[in-house]
């Protein structure tokens, strides 16, 4: 499946989140200087790392789904562009610490344990719980964590900081938010 953003294209299989809405809102959201050092977790296609390696920061996207990984490193030859893309459940696999961390969280309640790993990308539990856990341990000082949030989620955006962007759905009300 072939997605289109601006001057980009991504391609992924049927077990990769392919962009979307929220993908483009978190994109149109984020300023970057160019000189950044920036962490996509749950890069997916690697839509957003792409976008900041386009603007000259030193990025790494991470997934847990090899397949992401995969694909992410492909949109990015597609896209040329240079990222380190690494298989990672949050930092488990991350050295360093950045200036900017950006993750498109996997919102969604969904009852069922995931069966597949195209699942974790809209419901994966403890997913947010530990990265709101561990964040802050890998920011430079000064730096910023940017997380896409849904209605649907069950969690306040504004409880999680400060809310940059927003966009209404037919079903939900996606949220771009900084986190304090």
């Amino acid at each position: 499946m072939k997605t289109f953003y601006r001057d980009f294209v991504f391609e992924v299989s049927d077990d990769v989140y392919s962009p979307r809405e929220d993908s483009f809102l978190i994109a149109d959201s984020f300023e970057l200087k160019g000189s950044e050092k920036v962490l996509d977790l749950g890069t997916g296609s690697g839509i957003l790392a792409i976008i900041a390696a386009s603007k000259g920061c030193e990025v790494t996207a991470a997934d847990i789904n090899p397949e992401a990984v995969k694909y992410a490193k492909k949109n990015a030859e597609r896209n040329q562009v240079s990222i380190e893309v690494i298989e990672s459940n949050l930092f488990e696999n991350i050295p360093g610490d950045f200036d900017i961390i950006l993750f498109n969280l996997p919102y969604l309640k969904i009852t069922e344990e995931p069966e597949k790993a195209i699942d974790l990308s809209y419901n994966s539990p403890g997913t947010i719980e530990g990265f709101l856990r561990e964040y802050k341990e890998h920011l430079k000082p000064g730096g910023r964590a940017i997380v896409v949030s849904s209605s649907l989620s069950g969690i306040k955006p504004e409880s999680l900081g400060k809310i940059i962007a927003r966009q209404k759905l037919p079903f939900e009300e996606i949220f771009v938010v900084e986190l304090e």
